[in-house]
């Protein structure tokens, strides 16, 4: 809402602005209100009395519109607007008076412009920017003047400035601001003293602050203490500077007060220049304090300067004091010369013999009450810095009744520690250093005992059992290898009673078999239990029923507990006979052995070296065994590694060959080797009891291993035991009883490259080692192991068998192809596929496991299988091809029935059966060869399937009806004939058959005479095939008349025929 001033008449004029000022304090709140009132153009003024505004006069302002003020006691300076005009108005008539001021223009406005409104902004205040002479000056001239330079123009006030002499404060000059002797250009104040100043004289200015203002009659805050403006004159003939006339300490002093000032006296009166004076020490020229000389710190009586360090110097400490050449000078401005060195100030404070104090015991409990098992965390606070060498739980009780245990106690800073304290049963608890105390400070200073807390707390009987508060192992649940140690946090609620914990307390409720190691307090109720997984599984930690552990009032945890994380614990590699392989024995100082890893290993893998002899069922006791958990910083080792154990295998000593590398964690230790014969032998797991445990990896011996003929009662030298093999998986370095007291294996070059099973034959082939009686040799060879790798392929020299042979044939020899070259096979039918029941296996060689029938079955998958040494395998599918053997070719009928060789259509091969005949046929598997009459000069005779036909175990080949040779009238046919056949299908024509023609030669006698002619003519007219010379079916005279023409040809004696 709004609600007219009381006494304001609104029924006329135009106010457009307001102004309230606060000038009496009889009244509340403004009660004074100036108007801008454009409509009669006047500054109006209103008080405000008995809860109305009443008028107090105006100012005639045309266009009044705008208007601000500020108040200065009862008096109000007005800045308001008229038209184009920005005057000022001052009311000094205070709250009720009546306004009759007269307005001052300040600004015109530029043309066609009019001012409307006014406000005031802050203004910066009058003060120096600059001083001459400069405060602090010396050697100024007495005649010059002084000049100061403001941040804006000021001018002249009211008011009087001193110029004063700084020995008495005596006022020399007194000039009015207003006078001839102090002039005002713009914002330069200068000050001409009316007579010069005196020689060697310092002098300070002073200005009132009534002296200059601004334009707006800001006045400047003035000066009026002695040092804002400063200076000296210079001196009439004084050019001695002030020189020192002691010290205090004095130099060399040895019983230096730590907190006293430090006070230089010179010749002369001086006075303050610029600079930092150094405190240092002396043992390492380090400051110690740097105190400005214009400081409060350092102070100037007369000839006196007094340094007052801001801490106190350390007791019993050698220091030197540096002064810089502007630290002090005279009146004359002559500069003390400084002090640069070690040695012209410098002292040692005197030995600490002030014993510490307690300044405080602070327990941490507001209401001063605790239950009995409450762990309390004391702070004490000391004087002074406290030797915690002397600070221990002896140096503290209870000054009350209850039992309580101290815990840690810890110096958190300088003079300030903590203790641990626990109030184990009901009573009262009061923290008291007792009179045994023997608290000292660093100086050796005896803290004063005893002293007692200023509390004392209630305890009640603690009748809570404990709990776990957590279990924590130090892998974050992350899994971890069997015979690798985690460390469990087990933190309880309260302080345990560390008696009470023990290995007993703790089992698995995973699967692994674990076993519980050191237990140790770290700090009151938390424990540290380190525990092995002995075997792989599950680890999950728990306090079993049964657990008797118990808080320190007696109270017992209640179990069972259980870690709620599962921890995987992988099992590690299993070694067997060979997988390792020592390299190096050495029985003289310092005692050495050194194996190589054949197999890859991951960590926490364990192998157990002993040299306590094997007497064939039993190891002795009586020497020393050694235990190499392998751990490297990755998962594991691979094979090939080379380790070397010297000087009874500790963990730095147990590395890789070459290397700082460690071989992982040992237990126990291998040394004092014998130098009349010494063996070690090595296993994985449970201590072997029968020399064909799988336990046994290798061993080697200085000397022969015994057997029970050299050695009747197994007590002199240990026996090889039966699961290890000489110069496979144990080395011996002698062959007699005569021992070797250092041996080692090495290669030229010492490197070593292919598969563990050649590294195992190498390592143990004594014809690789060098032995010495003397120190040394060491093996240093490097192994590269190759990986054994499976067969790649298999071969067999010959892939057919022929039918009917007799079971147990031999089919061909099996090869195989494999990556690795000291390899050997063996060669085996997987059981499987259908068709290896028809072969067999006997070494390299393929053999029959029946008899074939090519008719039935022309070839056989055999799917054959090798392995390698260590039982790598590859399959191979081989094809076996039964190859046919016909029933034997019985003989040939040319012409059947016919004795004539004159004319030749048909030729029959006989066989003893004719099952095989197509198949004879289809395959081409017969060739005809045609020879001259001598047997000579062969000619292939192409057959076709066309000319081919059976009847029973008969082959006809039918040469057409001109016969053999394509003309019957012709001799083009007369030959020696071959007829081949490939009976067994294996690409040879083994069977051979002959026979001939000869054209009129019709009685068969291998010759053309005239017997064959007379014959033929004695069957003219006739039919008769045996006469019938051309075979067209009658006996003619052309018969007659081949016969003569081809009188005399025959066939050459000797030629044999098998029709």
């Amino acid at each position: 809402s709004i609600t007219s001033l009381p006494g304001y008449a609104t029924s006329t004029g135009s106010p457009y602005a307001f102004y309230l000022a606060d000038l009496s304090s009889a009244v509340a709140g403004p009660d004074t209100l100036y108007v801008a009132d454009d409509t009669p153009g006047t500054l109006q003024k209103y008080s405000l009395s008995g809860g109305s505004w009443l008028a107090r006069g105006t100012v005639t302002l045309s266009g009044c519109r705008g208007v601000t003020g500020v108040v200065s006691g009862s008096t109000v300076t007005l800045y308001a607007t008229s038209g184009t005009s920005l005057v000022r108005v001052t009311d000094s008539t205070g709250y009720d008076g009546n306004l009759t001021a007269t307005a001052t223009t300040l600004v015109t406005a530029s043309s066609n412009t009019v001012f409307r409104g006014v406000a005031l902004v802050p203004t910066r205040l009058p003060s120096i920017t600059s001083l001459t002479p400069a405060d602090d000056s010396t050697g100024v001239s007495t005649t010059a003047d002084l000049r100061a330079i403001f941040n804006k123009n000021v001018f002249a006030a009211s008011g009087t400035i001193l110029i004063r002499k700084v020995s008495d404060n005596s006022t020399v000059f007194s000039l009015d601001v207003a006078g001839p002797d102090v002039s005002i250009t713009g914002s330069i104040v200068t000050i001409n003293p009316p007579t010069d100043l005196e020689a060697g004289t310092a002098y300070y200015v002073q200005i009132p602050s009534t002296a200059l203002r601004d334009e707006f009659g800001n006045l400047f805050a003035g000066i009026s203490d002695a040092n804002t403006w400063n200076f000296s004159t210079l001196a009439a003939g004084d050019s001695t500077p002030p020189a020192i006339t002691s010290l205090s300490p004095a130099d060399d002093s040895s019983s230096a007060g730590i907190s006293a000032d430090l006070v230089i006296t010179f010749n002369e009166t001086i006075m303050k220049g610029t600079g930092s004076i150094l405190v240092k020490r002396s043992s390492d020229d380090s400051t110690v304090h740097s105190i400005d000389v214009t400081s409060a710190a350092v102070t100037v009586a007369g000839s006196s300067a007094s340094i007052n360090p801001p801490a106190d110097l350390q007791n019993l400490t050698g220091y030197y004091v540096q002064i810089p050449a502007t630290a002090f000078r005279d009146a004359s401005s002559n500069f003390f010369a400084g002090i640069s060195d070690k040695t012209t100030w410098n002292f040692t404070t005197v030995p600490d013999s002030t014993p510490p104090s307690v300044l405080s015991i602070d327990d941490g409990d507001a209401d001063n009450s605790v239950t009995a098992g409450t762990l309390l965390s004391y702070t004490l606070t000391f004087s002074e810095d406290i030797d915690s060498t002397t600070v221990s739980a002896a140096d503290f009780d209870n000054e009350g009744t209850s039992a309580v245990t101290f815990g840690t106690i810890t110096e958190t800073a300088p003079g300030v520690f903590t203790v641990q304290v626990t109030p184990t049963t009901g009573g009262t608890l009061k923290l008291r250093i007792p009179s045994t105390a023997t608290i000292s400070d660093t100086a050796g200073n005896a803290l004063v005992v005893p002293v007692s807390d200023n509390d004392t707390l209630t305890v009640s009987g603690d009748t809570t059992p404990p709990t776990v508060v957590s279990i924590v192992d130090d892998r974050s649940g992350a899994a971890i290898n069997a015979n690798l140690p985690i460390v469990y946090t087990i933190t309880f609620d309260e302080d345990i009673n560390a008696a009470s914990v023990s290995a007993a307390d703790f089992t698995n409720a995973g699967t692994a078999t674990i076993q519980i190691g050191t237990i140790t307090e770290p700090s009151p109720g938390v424990f540290s239990v380190t525990v092995t997984p002995r075997s792989g599984g599950s680890l999950q930690l728990r306090i079993p029923v049964g657990a008797d552990i118990t808080d320190i009032s007696g109270n017992q945890l209640v179990p069972p507990v259980t870690d709620d994380t599962t921890i995987t614990v992988n099992s590690v590699t299993t070694l067997t006979a060979g997988d390792i392989a020592f390299t190096g024995l050495q029985s003289d100082d310092p005692d050495t052995f050194s194996f190589v890893l054949l197999k890859d290993v991951v960590n926490g893998t364990q192998i157990v070296f002993t040299d306590n002899l094997w007497n064939g069922s039993t190891l002795a006791t009586n020497e020393n065994t050694l235990t190499l958990t392998l751990n490297s910083s990755g998962s594991g080792f691979p094979a090939g590694t080379h380790f070397v154990n010297t000087n009874g295998g500790t963990a730095p000593a147990f590395r890789v060959v070459g290397t700082t590398t460690s071989a992982g964690l040992v237990t126990g230790s291998i040394s004092g080797l014998s130098t009349s014969g010494d063996s070690i032998l090595a296993w994985q797991g449970v201590t072997p009891t029968s020399g064909n445990s799988a336990a046994w990896i290798a061993g080697i011996n200085s000397k022969a291993w015994w057997t029970a003929a050299t050695d009747p009662t197994g007590t002199n030298e240990s026996r090889l035991p039966a699961a290890l093999t000489l110069g496979t998986t144990a080395i011996q370095l002698s062959s007699t009883a005569t021992e070797v007291d250092n041996g080692a294996f090495n290669l030229t070059p010492n490197s070593f490259t292919g598969t563990a099973r050649a590294a195992r034959s190498a390592v143990n082939n004594f014809a690789n080692w060098t032995t010495s009686n003397s120190l040394g040799p060491v093996s240093t060879t490097t192994f590269s192991i190759q990986p054994n790798q499976a067969p790649t392929d298999i071969s067999l020299s010959n892939s057919s068998v022929a039918e009917n042979l007799p079971t147990g044939t031999t089919v061909g020899t099996l090869s195989a192809t494999d990556p690795n070259t000291d390899e050997s096979f063996t060669f085996s039918l997987p059981a499987g596929p259908a068709d290896n029941v028809f072969f067999s296996v006997a070494g390299n060689s393929l053999r029959t496991a029946a008899s074939f029938n090519f008719e039935a079955r022309s070839s056989y998958q055999v799917t054959v299988r090798v392995a390698d040494v260590e039982g790598l395998t590859f399959d191979k599918q081989l094809t076996i091809s039964i190859t046919d053997v016909l029933t034997e070719s019985t003989g040939i009928d040319v012409q059947p029935g016919q004795t004539q060789r004159s004319y030749v259509r048909y030729l029959d091969l006989l066989f003893t059966t004719g099952s095989e005949l197509a198949a004879l046929i289809g395959g081409n598997r017969f060739q005809l060869t045609k020879n001259d009459l001598n047997g000579v000069n062969p000619v292939n005779v192409p057959l076709t399937a066309g000319m081919f036909s059976t009847i029973g175990n008969r082959a006809r080949i039918d040469f057409g009806v001109n016969g053999l040779g394509g003309n019957r009238n012709t001799s083009d046919g007369d030959g020696y004939y071959e007829i081949a056949m490939d009976l067994d299908s294996n690409g040879t024509f083994e069977t051979k058959k002959y026979f001939y023609r000869l054209l009129g030669d019709v009685n068969g006698d291998r010759k053309v005479d005239s017997s064959d002619a007379s014959l033929i003519g004695s069957s003219m007219g006739t039919n008769n095939p045996e006469r019938d010379a051309n075979g067209d079916g009658v006996v003619n005279a052309t018969d007659r008349t081949l016969s003569i023409r081809a009188a005399l040809r025959k066939l050459k004696d000797g030629l044999l025929t098998d029709d």
